[in-house]
């Protein structure tokens, strides 16, 4: 019997729009932070923590840490001010399922973009 009520709640599936914003603000909080960690590092490489690696002379490192400081900290506020979602929706096991097919799909759909539309060759 509950393997029945289950059955009936998956293939009630109706995808909403606020779990496709919650999981796409995840994704964005994850390039934001990434953004975020790569304009530190050139950050630290600029003043001379680190070794060359990325930069050839200090102010281009400092020009490129400022720019992508700047693209991070946008990147991260527009979950929060844009999309006004910034949490993920699990009250029950359909949202859960729901969510979990949604970053499959944004997962693989990113892998072909980078893939194919990305390619250097």
């Amino acid at each position: 019997m509950n393997y029945q009520n289950l059955n009936q709640e998956i293939s009630r599936l109706n995808f909403q729009k606020k779990y496709f914003f919650s999981i796409f603000g995840l994704y964005l909080f994850s390039l934001g932070t990434t953004i975020l960690g790569y304009s530190i590092y050139l950050l630290l490489e600029s003043v001379g923590i680190v070794e060359k690696s990325v930069t050839t002379w200090n102010a281009q490192g400092l020009f490129w840490f400022l720019i992508l400081f700047c693209v991070s900290l946008f990147v991260l506020f527009v979950p929060v001010e844009f999309l006004n979602i910034y949490k993920i929706y699990n009250l029950t096991f359909k949202d859960l399922i729901i969510n979990i097919i949604f970053v499959i799909l944004t997962s693989l759909l990113t892998l072909i973009f980078f893939q194919f539309f990305l390619n250097p060759n």
